[in-house]
């Protein structure tokens, strides 16, 4: 009986140009910003502009991280097996890198919650403002695919170092393209968490202080910006003024008729250098 084999070697790969002697490197990354797989550019042309990013920002399809501040390769080595004529390659190499922040505690709360989510594509952002990324076929852009998204513990502070933490991902690609920023994309900054204080609540008016995690006040938010829903009903309470006492810190919310609810932004605030956000707090009536 004759043995049937259609097992067959591998396809043969179609050499490409190589081209001059010179070459066109990419600089170290800077920054990155994580991006859902559903979030693409429309086009090339709209990876250049940096109100597309604050767009995708704002919308939650793209969050920016803070800067790097160190870098090390963490690719897995391809597997070989070496025989005495031919080497084979029994499992392919997967490209990765390890990334370190200097993050504050509330940052490293963050930085974990992205593991196992939906923001699986990364754009990654050179000193020299080029962005890395996967132009598909329709002319999109979306960021590079990875693998894994795994955040060591965090590194306390010593009498040598700050905190940190460090971040290993793997990349389902080794091959990226790499297109040109037209504006300072290591600067696009991600949504602000606002911490809510309930100063007095009343049913005609509500005074709360507005604090960022640094402890700063924020200032800019207008009637616009508020929202508030009650427990009763689950609907809105329209308000009617918003005012800011710069001596005490805190806003004054009035409203026809204010009862027990949520008092909470209006979503993402986008304003023109940041954005911010601030989830409800109750305010009892």
């Amino acid at each position: 009986m004759s043995v049937i084999n259609q097992v067959s070697g591998s396809a043969t790969s179609i050499p490409q140009n190589m081209g001059g002697k010179k070459q066109y490197l990419e600089a170290p990354v800077k920054t990155v910003i994580l991006a859902k797989d559903t979030f693409s550019f429309a086009n090339i042309a709209a990876v250049k502009l940096v109100a597309n990013y604050k767009t995708g920002v704002t919308a939650k399809g793209l969050v920016p991280f803070p800067n790097v501040e160190g870098i090390e390769l963490a690719n897995t080595e391809e597997s070989i097996k070496n025989g005495r004529y031919t080497d084979y390659t029994l499992k392919e190499g997967v490209a990765g890198v390890k990334y370190r922040f200097d993050v504050s505690v509330n940052s490293y709360e963050a930085l974990k919650s992205f593991r196992n989510s939906e923001f699986t594509r990364v754009f990654e952002i050179t000193e020299a403002e080029e962005v890395t990324c996967d132009v598909q076929d329709d002319g999109t852009v979306k960021g590079r695919k990875m693998t894994s998204f795994l955040v060591g513990l965090r590194n306390q502070a010593t009498d040598a170092d700050v905190p940190y933490a460090d971040v290993n991902i793997k990349y389902d690609d080794d091959v990226f393209d790499i297109l040109r920023a037209e504006f300072d994309a290591t600067d696009v900054e991600g949504i602000y968490d606002v911490n809510l204080e309930i100063v007095s609540q009343a049913a005609g008016e509500i005074k709360v202080k507005a604090t960022v995690e640094s402890g700063s006040s924020v200032t800019t938010l207008v009637q616009a910006d508020w929202k508030f829903v009650q427990d009763s009903d689950g609907l809105e309470e329209a308000i009617t003024g918003s005012s800011y006492d710069a001596a005490t810190g805190e806003y004054t919310l009035t409203a026809a008729a204010f009862e027990t609810g949520k008092l909470s932004t209006d979503g993402v605030i986008q304003q023109a250098e940041i954005t911010y956000e601030a989830a409800s707090v109750t305010v009892t009536i």
